[in-house]
Protein backbone atom coordinates (compact mmCIF):
# COMPACT_ATOMS: atom_id res chain seq x y z
CA UNK A 1 0.00 0.00 0.00
CA UNK A 2 2.82 2.50 0.92
CA UNK A 3 4.40 2.03 -2.13
CA UNK A 4 1.68 2.26 -4.56
CA UNK A 5 1.09 5.51 -2.43
CA UNK A 6 4.63 6.73 -2.98
CA UNK A 7 4.42 4.78 -6.23
CA UNK A 8 1.31 6.97 -7.01
CA UNK A 9 2.56 10.31 -5.16
CA UNK A 10 5.53 10.34 -7.40
CA UNK A 11 3.51 9.67 -10.25
CA UNK A 12 1.11 12.63 -9.87
CA UNK A 13 4.48 14.79 -9.11
CA UNK A 14 5.57 13.17 -12.63
CA UNK A 15 2.65 14.46 -14.36
CA UNK A 16 2.64 17.74 -13.12
CA UNK A 17 6.76 17.70 -14.13
CA UNK A 18 5.45 16.57 -17.16
CA UNK A 19 2.33 19.31 -17.63
CA UNK A 20 5.13 22.17 -16.61
CA UNK A 21 7.82 20.79 -18.78
CA UNK A 22 5.12 20.70 -21.87
CA UNK A 23 3.97 23.99 -20.86
CA UNK A 24 7.46 25.49 -20.92
CA UNK A 25 7.77 23.83 -23.95
CA UNK A 26 4.50 25.52 -25.64
CA UNK A 27 5.93 29.04 -24.61
CA UNK A 28 8.95 28.22 -26.27
CA UNK A 29 7.55 26.90 -29.56
CA UNK A 30 4.86 30.19 -29.58
CA UNK A 31 8.05 32.29 -29.28
CA UNK A 32 9.93 30.55 -31.91
CA UNK A 33 6.95 30.91 -34.49
CA UNK A 34 6.63 34.47 -33.29
CA UNK A 35 10.01 35.14 -34.00
CA UNK A 36 9.92 33.61 -37.32
CA UNK A 37 6.97 35.73 -38.38
CA UNK A 38 8.38 38.42 -37.04
CA UNK A 39 11.55 37.49 -39.50
CA UNK A 40 9.22 37.27 -42.02
CA UNK A 41 7.64 40.17 -41.66
CA UNK A 42 10.89 42.06 -41.66
CA UNK A 43 12.13 40.79 -44.77
CA UNK A 44 8.51 41.56 -46.33
CA UNK A 45 8.80 45.06 -44.94
CA UNK A 46 12.76 45.43 -45.91
CA UNK A 47 14.07 43.02 -48.19
CA UNK A 48 11.42 42.41 -50.70
CA UNK A 49 11.33 46.57 -51.64
CA UNK A 50 14.99 46.42 -52.39
CA UNK A 51 14.36 43.29 -54.46
CA UNK A 52 11.31 44.92 -56.56
CA UNK A 53 13.75 48.60 -56.39
CA UNK A 54 16.32 46.43 -57.82
CA UNK A 55 14.15 45.03 -60.18
CA UNK A 56 12.59 48.04 -61.63
CA UNK A 57 16.23 49.62 -61.80
CA UNK A 58 16.93 47.13 -64.25
CA UNK A 59 14.39 47.64 -66.31
CA UNK A 60 14.78 51.13 -66.59
CA UNK A 61 18.29 50.64 -67.22
CA UNK A 62 17.39 48.22 -70.15
CA UNK A 63 15.16 50.65 -71.50
CA UNK A 64 17.36 53.40 -71.69
CA UNK A 65 19.97 51.35 -73.12
CA UNK A 66 17.68 49.71 -75.78
CA UNK A 67 16.69 53.73 -75.86
CA UNK A 68 20.17 54.73 -76.73
CA UNK A 69 20.27 52.05 -79.47
CA UNK A 70 17.65 53.54 -81.28
CA UNK A 71 18.96 57.13 -81.19
CA UNK A 72 22.10 59.14 -82.66
CA UNK A 73 24.09 61.29 -80.25
CA UNK A 74 25.03 64.88 -81.58
CA UNK A 75 27.78 66.22 -79.70
CA UNK A 76 29.55 68.72 -81.26
CA UNK A 77 31.81 68.13 -84.03
CA UNK A 78 31.08 64.47 -84.08
CA UNK A 79 30.15 63.04 -87.86
CA UNK A 80 26.46 62.80 -86.46
CA UNK A 81 26.25 66.46 -86.08
CA UNK A 82 27.83 67.60 -89.37
CA UNK A 83 25.73 64.94 -91.51
CA UNK A 84 22.60 66.73 -89.57
CA UNK A 85 24.23 70.27 -90.54
CA UNK A 86 24.36 69.56 -94.13
CA UNK A 87 20.23 68.28 -94.58
CA UNK A 88 19.63 71.02 -92.41
CA UNK A 89 22.12 73.04 -94.69
CA UNK A 90 20.18 71.66 -98.08
CA UNK A 91 16.59 72.07 -96.65
CA UNK A 92 17.48 76.05 -96.32
CA UNK A 93 18.70 76.23 -99.89
CA UNK A 94 14.75 76.41 -100.80
CA UNK A 95 13.13 77.46 -97.62
CA UNK A 96 13.26 80.26 -95.03
CA UNK A 97 12.38 78.35 -91.37
CA UNK A 98 12.49 74.92 -90.22
CA UNK A 99 9.19 74.32 -88.13
CA UNK A 100 9.51 72.56 -85.21
CA UNK A 101 5.92 72.17 -84.12
CA UNK A 102 3.21 74.61 -84.56
CA UNK A 103 4.97 77.29 -82.40
CA UNK A 104 8.82 76.33 -82.65
CA UNK A 105 10.81 76.67 -86.09
CA UNK A 106 14.32 77.29 -86.66
CA UNK A 107 16.09 80.07 -89.01
CA UNK A 108 19.55 80.60 -90.67
CA UNK A 109 21.47 83.75 -89.55
CA UNK A 110 24.44 82.99 -92.20
CA UNK A 111 23.76 80.39 -94.61
CA UNK A 112 27.54 80.65 -96.10
CA UNK A 113 28.59 79.19 -92.62
CA UNK A 114 26.10 76.41 -91.36
CA UNK A 115 26.90 75.29 -87.35
CA UNK A 116 24.68 75.29 -84.02
CA UNK A 117 26.14 78.49 -83.58
CA UNK A 118 24.25 80.03 -86.74
CA UNK A 119 20.98 78.25 -85.96
CA UNK A 120 18.10 80.51 -84.19
CA UNK A 121 15.48 78.95 -82.27
CA UNK A 122 11.91 80.90 -82.02
CA UNK A 123 9.08 80.47 -79.98
CA UNK A 124 5.97 82.20 -80.64
CA UNK A 125 8.38 84.49 -82.69
CA UNK A 126 10.45 85.35 -80.06
CA UNK A 127 13.80 84.88 -80.27
CA UNK A 128 15.04 82.03 -77.45
CA UNK A 129 18.84 81.35 -78.98
CA UNK A 130 20.71 79.55 -80.73
CA UNK A 131 21.10 75.62 -81.02
CA UNK A 132 24.83 76.00 -79.26
CA UNK A 133 23.17 77.71 -76.21
CA UNK A 134 20.60 75.05 -75.82
CA UNK A 135 23.09 72.23 -76.28
CA UNK A 136 24.68 73.44 -73.79
CA UNK A 137 21.60 74.32 -71.52
CA UNK A 138 19.86 70.71 -72.28
CA UNK A 139 21.97 68.23 -73.51
CA UNK A 140 19.93 65.38 -73.66
CA UNK A 141 17.12 67.20 -74.85
CA UNK A 142 19.31 68.54 -77.50
CA UNK A 143 19.66 65.08 -78.83
CA UNK A 144 16.04 64.61 -78.84
CA UNK A 145 15.30 67.32 -80.54
CA UNK A 146 18.67 66.33 -82.83
CA UNK A 147 17.25 62.76 -83.68
CA UNK A 148 13.86 64.23 -84.47
CA UNK A 149 14.99 66.71 -87.14
CA UNK A 150 17.08 64.00 -88.51
CA UNK A 151 13.98 61.81 -89.10
CA UNK A 152 12.22 64.66 -90.30
CA UNK A 153 14.61 65.87 -92.37
CA UNK A 154 15.24 62.62 -94.17
CA UNK A 155 12.00 62.13 -95.21
CA UNK A 156 11.40 65.92 -96.13
CA UNK A 157 15.11 65.99 -98.45
CA UNK A 158 13.75 62.48 -99.99
CA UNK A 159 10.39 63.26 -101.03
CA UNK A 160 12.47 66.62 -102.18
CA UNK A 161 14.99 65.15 -104.59
CA UNK A 162 11.62 62.58 -105.45
CA UNK A 163 9.77 65.34 -106.91
CA UNK A 164 12.45 67.47 -108.51
CA UNK A 165 13.48 64.16 -109.90
CA UNK A 166 9.79 63.56 -111.58
CA UNK A 167 9.80 67.23 -112.46
CA UNK A 168 12.98 67.05 -114.53
CA UNK A 169 12.06 64.18 -116.53
CA UNK A 170 8.75 65.19 -117.15
CA UNK A 171 10.52 68.65 -118.19
CA UNK A 172 13.04 66.28 -120.57
CA UNK A 173 9.95 64.15 -121.77
CA UNK A 174 7.84 67.57 -122.91
CA UNK A 175 11.12 68.60 -124.60
CA UNK A 176 11.41 65.72 -126.06
CA UNK A 177 8.16 65.38 -127.33
CA UNK A 178 8.15 69.14 -128.76
CA UNK A 179 11.45 68.78 -130.63
CA UNK A 180 9.90 65.03 -131.70
CA UNK A 181 6.94 66.93 -132.96
CA UNK A 182 8.87 69.23 -135.04
CA UNK A 183 10.59 66.22 -136.25
CA UNK A 184 7.35 64.94 -137.94
CA UNK A 185 5.74 65.90 -141.15
CA UNK A 186 2.61 66.20 -139.08
CA UNK A 187 3.43 68.82 -136.90
CA UNK A 188 3.84 70.97 -140.42
CA UNK A 189 0.62 69.79 -141.75
CA UNK A 190 -1.47 71.39 -139.12
CA UNK A 191 0.79 74.36 -139.01
CA UNK A 192 0.59 75.03 -142.79
CA UNK A 193 -3.12 74.09 -143.01
CA UNK A 194 -3.67 76.84 -139.80
CA UNK A 195 -1.31 79.32 -141.77
CA UNK A 196 -3.48 78.44 -144.84
CA UNK A 197 -6.47 80.23 -143.39
CA UNK A 198 -5.33 83.52 -143.04
CA UNK A 199 -3.99 83.70 -146.63
CA UNK A 200 -6.06 85.19 -149.48
CA UNK A 201 -3.78 85.13 -152.49
CA UNK A 202 -4.93 82.12 -154.43
CA UNK A 203 -1.54 81.50 -156.13
CA UNK A 204 0.08 81.35 -152.85
CA UNK A 205 -2.69 79.24 -151.42
CA UNK A 206 -2.95 77.06 -154.17
CA UNK A 207 1.32 76.57 -153.93
CA UNK A 208 0.99 75.66 -149.80
CA UNK A 209 -1.94 73.27 -150.70
CA UNK A 210 0.38 70.96 -153.08
CA UNK A 211 2.95 71.52 -150.16
CA UNK A 212 0.33 69.95 -147.57
CA UNK A 213 -0.11 66.67 -150.16
CA UNK A 214 3.71 66.52 -150.42
CA UNK A 215 4.36 66.24 -147.02
CA UNK A 216 1.45 63.85 -146.81
CA UNK A 217 3.40 61.40 -149.18
CA UNK A 218 6.71 62.19 -147.06
CA UNK A 219 4.70 61.51 -144.31
CA UNK A 220 3.39 58.19 -145.35
CA UNK A 221 6.78 57.12 -146.19
CA UNK A 222 8.38 57.95 -143.16
CA UNK A 223 5.70 55.93 -141.56
CA UNK A 224 6.12 52.88 -143.25
CA UNK A 225 10.01 52.96 -143.94
CA UNK A 226 11.37 54.13 -140.52
CA UNK A 227 14.75 54.30 -142.49
CA UNK A 228 14.27 56.90 -144.88
CA UNK A 229 14.25 59.41 -142.02
CA UNK A 230 17.66 59.45 -142.26
CA UNK A 231 17.25 61.64 -145.62
CA UNK A 232 14.91 63.99 -144.05
CA UNK A 233 17.29 65.62 -141.81
CA UNK A 234 17.30 69.09 -143.38
CA UNK A 235 13.81 69.08 -144.20
CA UNK A 236 12.79 69.74 -140.67
CA UNK A 237 15.95 71.49 -139.40
CA UNK A 238 16.08 74.12 -142.43
CA UNK A 239 13.65 74.26 -145.31
CA UNK A 240 10.12 73.84 -143.45
CA UNK A 241 11.07 75.94 -140.25
CA UNK A 242 12.07 78.79 -142.67
CA UNK A 243 8.34 78.55 -144.99
CA UNK A 244 6.60 78.50 -141.71
CA UNK A 245 8.73 81.47 -140.38
CA UNK A 246 8.15 83.46 -143.81
CA UNK A 247 3.93 82.52 -144.24
CA UNK A 248 4.38 83.71 -140.35
CA UNK A 249 6.01 87.01 -141.17
CA UNK A 250 3.60 87.49 -144.72
CA UNK A 251 0.38 87.26 -142.51
CA UNK A 252 1.04 89.75 -140.20
CA UNK A 253 2.37 92.32 -142.82
CA UNK A 254 -0.42 91.52 -144.50
CA UNK A 255 -2.43 92.15 -141.93
CA UNK A 256 -1.17 95.13 -140.56
CA UNK A 257 0.49 97.04 -143.29
CA UNK A 258 -1.74 96.49 -146.06
CA UNK A 259 -1.54 96.24 -149.40
CA UNK A 260 1.71 98.10 -151.13
CA UNK A 261 4.10 97.92 -153.66
CA UNK A 262 6.31 96.25 -151.45
CA UNK A 263 3.52 94.08 -150.49
CA UNK A 264 3.40 92.49 -154.05
CA UNK A 265 7.30 92.49 -154.49
CA UNK A 266 6.95 89.91 -151.59
CA UNK A 267 3.86 87.64 -152.51
CA UNK A 268 5.38 87.24 -156.00
CA UNK A 269 8.52 86.12 -154.53
CA UNK A 270 6.77 84.00 -151.46
CA UNK A 271 5.03 82.58 -154.53
CA UNK A 272 8.51 80.99 -156.19
CA UNK A 273 9.53 80.44 -152.92
CA UNK A 274 6.45 78.55 -152.37
CA UNK A 275 7.02 76.70 -155.69
CA UNK A 276 10.98 76.10 -155.09
CA UNK A 277 9.94 74.48 -151.74
CA UNK A 278 7.76 72.16 -153.96
CA UNK A 279 10.40 71.44 -156.44
CA UNK A 280 12.70 69.86 -153.07
CA UNK A 281 9.76 68.12 -151.59
CA UNK A 282 9.16 66.14 -154.92
CA UNK A 283 12.89 65.29 -154.96
CA UNK A 284 12.93 64.38 -151.74
CA UNK A 285 9.87 62.17 -151.52
CA UNK A 286 11.32 60.17 -154.64
CA UNK A 287 14.92 59.94 -153.12
CA UNK A 288 12.90 58.34 -149.85
CA UNK A 289 12.16 55.22 -152.11
CA UNK A 290 14.71 55.36 -154.50
CA UNK A 291 17.09 52.81 -152.68
CA UNK A 292 14.08 50.42 -151.76
CA UNK A 293 13.29 50.53 -155.82
CA UNK A 294 16.64 49.46 -156.31
CA UNK A 295 16.92 47.19 -153.53
CA UNK A 296 13.82 45.36 -155.27
CA UNK A 297 14.56 45.57 -158.50
CA UNK A 298 18.26 43.63 -157.61
CA UNK A 299 16.41 40.97 -156.03
CA UNK A 300 14.32 40.39 -158.58
CA UNK A 301 17.26 39.87 -160.84
CA UNK A 302 18.86 37.81 -158.58
CA UNK A 303 15.46 35.62 -158.44
CA UNK A 304 15.45 35.89 -162.44
CA UNK A 305 19.04 34.65 -162.36
CA UNK A 306 18.80 31.50 -159.29
CA UNK A 307 15.92 30.79 -162.60
CA UNK A 308 17.96 30.65 -165.43
CA UNK A 309 20.70 28.73 -163.52
CA UNK A 310 18.42 26.00 -161.84
CA UNK A 311 16.56 25.74 -165.87
CA UNK A 312 13.34 26.93 -165.38
CA UNK A 313 13.13 30.24 -167.29
CA UNK A 314 12.58 28.23 -170.54
CA UNK A 315 10.38 25.75 -169.63
CA UNK A 316 8.44 28.70 -167.86
CA UNK A 317 8.76 30.71 -171.70
CA UNK A 318 7.47 27.37 -173.27
CA UNK A 319 4.23 26.92 -171.20
CA UNK A 320 3.64 30.72 -172.21
CA UNK A 321 3.81 30.16 -175.28
CA UNK A 322 2.00 27.43 -175.47
CA UNK A 323 -0.81 29.01 -173.44
CA UNK A 324 -1.16 31.63 -176.47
Amino acid sequence: MGNRRRSGGTGLFGLIIFIIIMSSIGDIFSFGIDLIFSIIGIAGGVIFPLIFTAFMIKLISDAIKKKKGETTSFQPGNNAQKKLLKKIDKYFENNNQLNIDDETYLVITDKNNIDLNTIDIYMRDEYIGTLKDYYNAYPYAFNSLANELNRYLNRKNKKTETTVAKEEQKEQTTAKEKNNDKNDCGFYIQKFTGLQKDINNEQINSGLTETINYLQQIKKIEDEFTESRSKTGKLYQYYLPMLSDILANYIRLKKNAGNSGDSKQSEDRLLKTIVLINGALKTISSSLVEDYYTEMNVDMRTLESILKKDGLVDEMNKEKNNEQ
